[in-house]
């Protein structure tokens, strides 16, 4: 009669088992960031002098109940503005930036125009251009791109 016991025991610890190995798996998995890039694209990549590009980025918020605050800052050469459409974004530390609150579960696309001038007897340069990302205050990325300006 022990024999008949023992089965139900033994599924009884293997169940336990799979459970606390699926709890742990769970407990080490990295979440998702609070707010993920999803699209970051400039386009074109080369443009003459007073043209413009755009500089595409799309954002997703993995938090499905609060809001948070998304800062993005450019820097790069003192010729090379940021716009949102015909407006000057503005500048704080020699660094142009927009904000934007993002509501729970919410995806948005932000074009940002971008437009360059060559210095005076410069035929051809490359611009490059860093963009950080800000949630809530604090730095979670930073990319860079690089934009061919020619006269």
């Amino acid at each position: 009669m022990s024999g008949d016991r023992s089965i139900p025991s033994l599924a009884i610890g293997i169940m336990l088992i799979v459970i606390l190995a699926f709890s742990l798996n769970s407990l080490f998995k990295p979440q998702p960031p609070v707010l993920e890039i999803q699209e970051f694209s400039l386009n074109p990549t080369g443009i003459k002098a007073g043209q413009t590009a755009t500089l595409t980025i799309g954002v997703k918020s993995n938090d499905e109940e609060a809001s948070h605050t998304l800062r993005v800052e450019f820097a790069s050469h003192e010729l090379v503005v940021f716009m949102l459409g015909n407006d000057l974004l503005p500048e704080d530390n020699g660094k142009w930036f927009f904000t934007k609150t993002f509501n729970p579960a919410e995806i948005s696309t932000q074009p940002i125009t971008v437009k360059a001038a060559l210095a005076s007897g410069v035929a051809e340069i490359k611009y490059g251009i860093t963009v950080s990302f800000f949630v809530d205050g604090s730095q979670f990325e930073s990319r860079k791109v690089e934009l061919t300006v020619t006269w």
